[in-house]
């Protein structure tokens, strides 16, 4: 019984579907009034403030060790790849084979 009923509901769906496609191609639906205006697109920035709001509500509520310890992270994060790169103005350096191992070439090569 639920899979007829739900057989019914895709056959509706997509005869309705074929219907305004057709509609559509043959310039057939009805064109919007002079005085309706299309409603307005919403803010992309909303959900970036929103997400921004709650991270600084939930770091209000850590405590001071764990406000230390992630502080130490993101420096430690920010110093890492930043000073081979002296400030960020350089390439990355590629990173050295570590003594015992084979570079990708040589091995290949070999």
């Amino acid at each position: 019984m639920t899979l007829t009923a739900a057989g019914y509901g895709e056959v509706g769906q997509a005869s309705t579907s074929r219907l305004m496609y057709v509609m559509s191609r043959d310039h057939r639906l009805v064109p919007p009034s002079p005085g309706r205006h299309r409603a307005a697109r919403p803010d992309p920035r909303r959900p970036a403030v929103l997400g921004a709001a709650a991270d600084v509500y939930l770091l209000t509520e850590l405590n001071n060790t764990a406000v230390l310890l992630g502080s130490a992270r993101l420096v430690l994060g920010i110093a890492y790849p930043g000073v081979p790169t002296r400030g960020f103005r350089r390439e990355r350096p590629e990173p050295r084979p570590e003594a015992g191992e084979h570079a990708v070439g040589a091995a290949a090569s070999q």
